[in-house]
């Protein structure tokens, strides 16, 4: 579900706007709040937490003040800051803002009267970066409300029987959740040490006995079952800088000068690509004997 508020000092215009809304196809059901004032937003967000996605009318009066003015783009700097998830959408009548909005962050800009090809390609910009944003956050249920929490700061989330404690960079926190739940919505360098521990590989220092030895100096607990499979580093593609540097290794240890435009040179480059693809699927540096006319693979 797709948590969306609009902003319009106008309530038919909030309205119009919220019916086209509605009736976008966006692949999950959408529950919309309509404001026509900025304290009723901003108390919305402190209770309910921040929405998906916010349509920001621009020109309006500021609080306390009946003259219009560019009081959307304020409000969203001050209640989207950095870091924040909610897709911004603004909305105006008045083109001379189109450079103004460039002070914030945002996701798109609606020119009134909005049209529905133009409200369906902002919508679909604003769920791609929603989708994509879900990959580094993980949702957490704390009390009545949902914590979204960045997943590179997570260390080791611990079983507490109908709860979890999720251990961060910045503290603990206690939510209900299934440890195996969890464990499947992380990323692969969340590993299970024990049946009550689910570690993230990047923080453990080493391994000494059942035990496994966090960067802070911490110990938890290493199963015997589990001891030979979290031993192992969990799969990593290399990065492009590590790619091009060990496929310069190869071709220099298989005496490679890099000049494609001589004898066999379309081999050559046929090699290259399988070298690399080889690499980048393994990880390792493939062992093999180049000749004029290619290579011949022995190993991985």
């Amino acid at each position: 579900m797709y948590r969306v508020a609009v902003f319009d000092d106008d309530r038919r215009q909030a309205e119009a706007l919220a019916e086209l809304i509605a009736r976008m196809p966006l692949g999950a059901p959408v529950d919309l709040e309509l404001f026509t004032n900025l304290d009723a937003l901003a108390a919305f967000i402190a209770d309910e937490g921040e929405p998906d996605i916010c349509f920001m009318d621009i020109r309006a009066p500021l609080p306390g003040s009946d003259a219009p003015a560019a009081a959307g783009i304020q409000a969203v700097s001050r209640l989207f800051p950095a870091g924040s998830h909610t897709q911004v959408i603004y909305v105006t009548g008045f083109p001379e803002y189109c450079v103004p909005v460039y002070e914030t962050r945002h996701t798109y800009l609606l020119l009134k009267p909005v049209r529905p090809d133009q409200l369906q390609a902002a919508m679909a910009c604003a769920v791609a970066n929603l989708k994509a944003g879900e990959r580094d956050y993980l949702a957490l249920s704390v009390g009545t409300s949902v914590l979204r929490v960045p997943v590179q700061k997570i260390v080791y989330v611990e079983n507490m029987r109908r709860k979890v404690a999720v251990h961060t960079t910045d503290g603990e926190l206690e939510a209900y959740a299934k440890l195996s739940d969890l464990a499947e919505q992380l990323p692969g360098c969340f590993v299970r040490t024990h049946k009550s521990y689910l570690v993230n590989y990047r923080f453990i220092r080493r391994f000494s006995g059942e035990q496994v030895i966090l960067e802070n100096g911490q110990a938890l607990p290493l199963s015997r079952r589990r001891a030979a499979k979290v031993r192992r580093p969990p799969p990593a593609s290399p990065s492009a800088p590590t790619l091009r540097k060990g496929c310069a290794l190869w071709k220099e240890s298989a005496g490679d000068t890099g000049d494609y435009d001589g004898p066999g040179g379309l081999h050559a480059v046929l090699c290259d690509l399988v070298l690399l693809c080889l690499a980048h699927t393994s990880g390792k540096a493939p062992r093999f004997v180049r000749g004029t006319y290619g290579c011949l693979l022995l190993s991985i």
